[in-house]
């Protein structure tokens, strides 16, 4: 399931998503127990504050997944067309564009044109 709540101040945030999580896990039974609960974030910094929120309200925050929007789009696209239509990372990362354009640079091709 999907829940959008919208706010300006992340502290209510965390607050109401402590509470949605303690009550989630009253009523969860075995099976889900050991799934991850996924958390959408803007950014990294945003993640490990609400982590450390999330410890602090609870005592202990695990079994979270704080991905970001793209990573989180990216990974719901394998699971419904499949994993062998979807490459487990997008080829466009910074990390793997880079290293494609650095092979184009150091091309034999590329350095003969004018």
């Amino acid at each position: 399931m999907l829940a959008l709540y919208p706010s300006n101040k992340l502290e209510h945030l965390s607050f109401l998503l402590s509470a949605l999580l303690s009550q989630q896990s009253q009523s969860e039974d075995t099976a889900t127990l050991f799934t991850p609960q996924t958390i959408l974030v803007e950014s990294p910094g945003m993640q490990h504050w609400l982590n450390m929120s999330l410890a602090q309200d609870r005592s202990v925050a695990m079994n979270l997944s704080f991905p970001l929007p793209v990573r989180f789009m990216w990974d719901t696209a394998r699971k419904i067309l499949g994993e062998e239509r979807v490459p487990k990372q997008s080829p466009f990362r910074r990390e793997v564009l880079v290293w494609r354009i650095d092979a184009i640079i150091r091309s034999a091709a590329f350095s003969e044109l004018p």
